[in-house]
């Protein structure tokens, strides 16, 4: 059994939403119960953002909150902020934008050093700030790239988490792949989520991304009883 993590103090964070906006977030394909509401995986991103926000506010109210979204290169939506109504306004206005055959997640990794500069330069001790980006993936069959390393993470305080929604696999799909990159990229406590069919799932992993980096156990001691398979 793993030893018990000693808490570390609830530091506030930056959050940057990275979210997925190709033609497959338009998909109702998702989860049966989101199906017979009309709800598209957009859809189901949003409410899930939206449970993200108001929870981890209620847990510390200075907690910012940031967005951007990819297509084949990433664009900067909003400053992290802890408006969490003017951050909630600008994920309610993201529309799927095309089909995209390729992605290079250096391009926002370099793209969120220049918004945030002071990513590059943190250090953990008396960090004011943490900084954590969710990869909002929905691509069932365009795997990413990374043409440079990603250093910042190594300093403890910039953490990458990912959550990627995807359709099952075909000859035609490749999520196994997808998933395994994404996988890649880890600061020794990253959480990479995945799902393609269950909306209970989905929205639990929404929640469980809600635990403080630096304090949070790793992703694979961790337990839950909820039934993984149902929708």
């Amino acid at each position: 059994m793993e030893a018990e993590k000693e808490l570390t103090p609830n530091t506030p964070e930056k959050i940057i939403f990275c979210v997925d906006v190709s033609a497959e977030v338009d998909s109702l394909d998702f989860a049966k119960t989101a199906k017979k509401v009309g709800m598209t995986r957009l859809d189901c991103i949003k409410t899930a953002i939206r449970t993200f926000v108001y929870l981890k506010q209620k847990m510390n109210s200075e907690h910012q909150f940031g967005l951007m979204y990819v297509t084949d290169v990433p664009t900067w939506v909003q400053d992290p902020t802890d408006d969490g109504e003017l951050f909630l306004r600008k994920v309610n206005a993201l529309q799927s934008r095309g089909d995209f055959k390729s992605l290079d997640l250096s391009s926002v990794f370099e793209l969120v050093g220049e918004r945030i500069p002071e990513v590059n330069t943190t250090t953990l001790q008396g960090a004011n700030f943490i900084y954590r980006i969710i990869f909002i993936y929905s691509r069932s069959n365009v795997r990413p790239s990374l043409s440079q390393p990603w250093e910042p993470h190594r300093s403890g305080t910039v953490f990458f988490d990912a959550l990627y929604l995807h359709s099952k696999q075909t000859k035609d799909n490749c999520p196994q792949d997808v998933y395994d990159f994404i996988t890649e990229i880890d600061n020794g406590n990253a959480y990479h989520l995945e799902n393609s069919t269950s909306l209970r799932k989905f929205y639990h992993h929404a929640v469980q991304l809600t635990a403080h980096p630096l304090q949070r156990t790793s992703q694979n001691s961790y337990k839950t009883s909820l039934d993984e398979h149902s929708g």
